[in-house]
């Protein structure tokens, strides 16, 4: 891809044209980045021909898609001709966090908080100390927001719903509510040498690394 990219008809996709950004990859999720432009697309074709000829792979024409956008109509379907690909639509997902061209919704977001859920009831099954819940909560259930909170801007109703996930967990051992917290969530979240448990407060203001 990057000796594609030199060629006089290769054109980047706008964002990505400052950094020479051609592809990511990621085992065997790869994502490909272009113009829409006819040209291009064939010239990305190519590349993709090369690397099968060279590895043996080829790319599924079953699994894979092509999204466009802000392009005209006559465009659209000229690339889309050119592709060979099924056209996808907006929110993709990519290493299980959906991408879009705008903010998340709630809804886009809810397979983190299903997620989040579905480890707590696991967790419920079993007899853990608050000690240990509260490990679980710093160590697995931060990991998870934080994974997708480095890339996204997670709404603010998702943050709050994750934290009240936290809360029920760590005093009633359930992602529903079922007991009253002895001391407030203030200080169960300070540090342990302050009489608290250390645990970590979602802030709304995490910036993604990554831009799109």
């Amino acid at each position: 891809m990057q000796k594609a990219s030199l060629h006089p008809q290769f054109r980047h996709h706008p964002h990505c044209k400052a950094l020479n950004i051609t592809h990511l990859m990621f085992a065997d999720d790869l994502i490909m980045f272009g113009k829409a432009h006819a040209p291009t697309i064939h010239i990305i074709k190519d590349a993709l021909d090369q690397f099968s000829q060279t590895a043996g792979l080829e790319a599924n024409l079953q699994k894979s898609q092509i999204y466009i956008g802000g392009c005209s109509a006559t465009l659209h379907i000229r690339c889309l001709q050119a592709s060979g690909f099924q056209e996808g639509a907006l929110p993709m997902h990519y290493l299980g966090v959906p991408i879009t061209a705008s903010r998340l919704t709630k809804l886009e977001c809810s397979a983190i908080v299903e997620k989040i859920i579905a480890r707590v009831h696991i967790w419920a099954t079993r007899n853990l100390s608050f000690a240990g819940r509260a490990m679980l909560i710093n160590g697995v259930i931060f990991g998870m927001f934080n994974y997708w909170a480095s890339m996204l801007l997670l709404p603010q109703y998702v943050i709050e719903k994750i934290t009240v996930i936290y809360k029920n967990y760590l005093w009633g051992c359930s992602d529903v509510y079922s007991r009253a917290p002895h001391i407030s969530w203030t200080t169960t979240c300070k540090d342990k040498n302050l009489g608290g448990s250390g645990l970590r407060i979602l802030q709304p203001g995490i910036r993604p690394l990554l831009l799109s």
